[in-house]
Formats: structure tokens, sequence, C-alpha cells
């Protein structure tokens, strides 16, 4: 059987079902093993750049809770290595340790050659390199990993994990520049994480659904598309609508990231309803708690979208409503017992 067959990711006819498996395991050995080439490829030709973009906190909000479970479990064979490997690299990026990310991802890729199951446990390791990729905008490695990863899938012939599918198919939306090929890819990721029994099931699909209302509202990662983009159609709109009300049955309170995307969504949507100044304050709270928790991907953009936003604002909506009367006259007990303005009150002590 010739290389070219694995590189379209189908299989020629064979007769023996034995001849098929044995032809299927081939293929997926090829596959492997030419991830496993191109990623310490692209590692050692990378090792001594260290221009990184600003870290991304996309994932693994609970990351630390996900940990702890697992040093509570038994530490036998390469696959709970791998297990050990992917969630330190994961808490890596997490902390901005990008260095020690990709160590621990390369370390994984060399145990899952050892142990067992092996296209599962890359396919597990590939999301926190996706990350990587994704954090250094290097969108034609991004996309080379998923075709790969895709076709291993495709090869293996197994029903894959819903953690794992929705992960991938997230990151393939977020490689995408076609508006429809991202909104299809979003959801295909929320219908796989429907399937997991993990956390991710809330988890991913928070994320997921967040990243969908801001495709459909057009935008821009940073509001950088909010006046060249259409508006969308009213029942886009309501389909949004929907999404926020989905976000809001969840228990999302514990996960900021998730908060965010969802304050980002929100601000895109009043204002493709016309109502800036809740965008604006949906735009500045997602910008505040961004700096507060120190989640290092959405700080710049949430200051990009909070500038964008403010300058849709009419300077009437801008200025405080009667400022004027209440540092002039003198102000009424009422105003002052409701604390309307503090600085009315100094220039009534005054």
């Amino acid at each position: 059987m010739d290389n070219s067959s694995c590189d379209s990711a189908l299989l020629p006819p064979i007769e023996s079902r034995r001849q098929r498996s044995r032809s299927r395991d081939y293929c997926m050995t090829l596959l492997l093993e030419m991830f496993h080439q191109w990623l310490f490829f692209r590692i050692d030709a990378n090792e001594d750049d260290t221009t990184f973009s600003p870290v991304e906190l996309n994932f693994f909000d609970d990351e630390a809770n996900r940990y702890n479970l697992l040093e509570r479990r038994e530490r036998a064979g390469e696959n709970f290595k791998c297990l050990d490997l992917y969630f330190a690299a994961n808490s890596d990026i997490l902390m901005g340790r990008i260095e020690s990310a990709e160590m621990h991802v390369r370390k994984g890729f060399k145990t899952a050659k050892r142990g067992v199951k092996t296209s599962l446990y890359y396919l597990l390791l590939a999301s926190p390199l996706a990350r990587i990729h994704h954090m250094r905008r290097d969108i034609q490695a991004l996309q080379y990993q998923l075709d790969i990863c895709f076709q291993i899938i495709e090869i293996s012939g197994r029903t894959m994990p819903g953690s794992i599918l929705g992960w991938l198919f997230y990151m393939k939306a977020r490689a995408e520049t076609n508006t429809a090929e991202v909104i299809r890819y979003f959801k295909r990721a929320i219908d796989a994480f429907k399937t997991s029994v993990t956390q991710d099931k809330d988890f991913g699909t928070g994320h997921a659904l967040c990243r969908l209302a801001i495709a459909i509202l057009g935008c821009g990662e940073e509001a950088d598309t909010v006046d060249s983009v259409v508006t969308p159609t009213p029942s886009k709109l309501r389909e949004v609508k929907g999404y926020f009300e989905r976000l809001e049955e969840m228990e999302i309170e514990q996960c900021i990231v998730i908060k965010i995307l969802f304050l980002m969504a929100k601000s895109d949507y009043y204002t493709r309803t016309l109502n800036p100044v809740e965008a604006l304050k949906n735009a500045e709270h997602a910008h505040k708690m961004a700096v507060k928790w120190q989640c290092l991907e959405f700080v710049e953009v949430t200051k990009k979208r909070k500038e964008v936003y403010a300058a849709k604002v009419p300077e009437e909506e801008k200025q405080p409503k009667h400022m004027g009367d209440i540092i002039i006259r003198r102000p009424t007990n009422c105003a002052i017992a409701f604390g309307e303005s503090a600085q009315a009150k100094q220039v009534f002590n005054d």
C-alpha cells in the first residue's frame, strides 16, 4: 500500500477483513509518525523563538481541580503518564508558561508511542498543542495539525470521546476564516460536548455557545468588523438570544473565562440591537474582569472592544445627567440620603 492513500485519509477497497484491519493499522501508524515527526520539527525549529502572543486562557479554568482528581488516582502505565502530561501542559498554558507547556506536550507524545491506544492520546494532547499554535497565531501549523487529527479519527473508525472531539471542532472553528464554516464547527463542537461524560459537557458547551454567538453577531474578536459586517437578521438575533438563555441556565459563575466571553457576546448583541450604552457597559465589565483575574488573552481584546463601543455612545449619554444641577444647587436631603453624588455631598459640607 503506497503512502498516497494515507494522505487522502481514504482506504482502498480490500476484500479481506484482516487485510482491511492491517491496512488501517499501517495507515494509522504512518499518520501518527507524520504527526510525531512534524511536532518535533515544529518545536525544534522554534526553540529560540520567544515571541508569543498574549496567553490564551480558553479552556481549563478548573484545571487545578482536574489535576487534584488525577493525583488521587493510581499513577501506573504510560496512559496515566500521558494524562499527567496533558493536565500539566494545560496548567502551564493557564499560568503563561508556554515553554514548559511545549515540553510537557513533547514528553506526552513520546509517552503515547510507548502506551496503548496511541491515537486516542495523540488526539488528547492535540488540544494543548492547538492552543499553543493559536497563541502564536500560526494558523498554518494549526490547520495542518487539525487535518492530521481528523484523518486519524476517520481512519481509526472508532467512536471518540465527546470531550476530545469537542475541543478539536472548537479549535477548527477558531482556525477558520469563513464565517459559515466557523459557525458550522462551533455547532459541531456543541453537539460533541453533549456526549461527554466529563466536566467538559458544560464547560466546553459554555465556551462554544459564547463563541458561536460572537461569530453569528459578526462584530469580530476585537469588535473590528462591527461596521463592515451586515447586521444579522431578526431570526439570527433571536437565535443568539436563545443561546444566552441556555448560558444563563448553566452554572458558569465559577468559570471566569466563560463569564468574560458571555459579556463580550452580550456587548455585541446590544450593539446589533442599537443599544450602545448597554453594549459599552458589558464591554467595560468584561475588561474589568479580565484585568482583575489576569486573563491575559482577554486584557487587550476587551480593552479594544471597550474603546470601539465607547466611541459609539452619543456624547449626551456619556455625561452624568443633572450633574450640573447637583453641583451648583444645594443638593436636597433626599439626594444626599440616597448617595446621589459624592461631589454634591462635599459641596454641601463646605
